[in-house]
């Protein structure tokens, strides 16, 4: 798994920066590893509400059809490397979500 940390130690990157880099080097590195995962989503959901147990449903626009149009991609996408953060691209992305989240 350390290999797929790429930004564990980039200090400019946020924990949820860094939560969602490793969350896309699993898929990217071992997808159909990761079919499993979006395999048990499938289980949670009740037309386009997903609700896991104990918790509060969440209201989704795709609903199952979404999980299973991934999970289909999963079955036949071949590994690729993992990707690295990049100090500048990770600001140029921070000030577009700056100038266009309040545009929506």
């Amino acid at each position: 798994m350390a290999a797929m940390d790429t930004g564990g130690k980039a200090s400019y990157l946020t924990e949820l920066e860094k939560d969602i880099l490793l969350e896309l080097n699993l898929v990217r590195t071992n997808p159909q590893a990761y079919l499993a995962i979006v395999e048990a989503y499938a289980g949670f959901y009740n037309g386009p509400i997903l609700q896991f147990p104990g918790e509060v449903g969440i209201q989704t626009s795709e609903g199952i059809p979404a999980v299973r149009e991934l999970a289909n991609f999963l079955r036949r996408a071949p590994a690729v490397a993992p990707l690295s953060p990049s100090p500048g691209l990770t600001k140029a992305a921070r000030d577009h979500v700056r100038d266009q989240g309040p545009q929506g």
